[in-house]
């Protein structure tokens, strides 16, 4: 997600969450065993050159 977004994690230590401007949330494709934003919040975006943006329905596959 975007800075400035707001979103519902998951697992957390906040159930809701706005990324602050300048930071990025980053998420894995396994949830419980990835490493994410999940794990360690949001994440400062001076540390991102790019950024990679995948999304689908799982019903849709």
């Amino acid at each position: 997600m975007l800075n400035g977004c707001s979103l519902l994690t998951i697992g957390y230590k906040n159930k809701y969450v706005k990324v602050p401007h300048g930071h990025i949330w980053v998420e894995g494709d396994h949830h419980g065993h990835s490493f994410d934003s999940n794990a360690f919040g949001p994440v400062s975006d001076i540390h991102y050159e790019s950024l990679y943006v995948c999304s689908w329905r799982a019903n849709s596959i």
